[in-house]
């Protein structure tokens, strides 16, 4: 079991109405919360400052075309989520995962 005195986590969101590409990690221009420092404002990657479980949440809501988001844990695929819209209507798509590191 994992133990920490140290609270960790973050809160971020990316700009509407931005075209991003494949392959492309989404830099969060929009930092709600940072606690504990894990995510990197500049390369927009979460790097756990220690051992322990880790929840992670995405959220995506395209208004036109479609949109597919990974979820990675050292370079490696763990979950995604993909959604698309027709016609200017919003569609959602969230997914969630809690990941163990160290």
């Amino acid at each position: 079991m994992y133990y920490t005195k140290q609270k960790i986590a973050f809160t971020a969101g990316i700009p509407r109405y931005k075209t991003y590409y494949t392959g492309q990690i989404l830099n969060f221009t929009k930092v709600i919360t940072n606690i504990g420092g894990g995510l990197n404002i500049s390369d927009g990657v979460f790097y756990c400052p220690e051992p322990g479980m880790y929840y992670f949440f995405v959220n995506i809501m395209p208004n036109i075309g479609t949109a597919y988001v990974s979820i990675f844990k050292n370079r490696h695929r763990i979950t995604y989520v993909f959604t698309g819209s027709v016609d200017n209507d919003w569609n959602v798509g969230s997914n969630a995962v809690i990941i163990a590191t160290g």
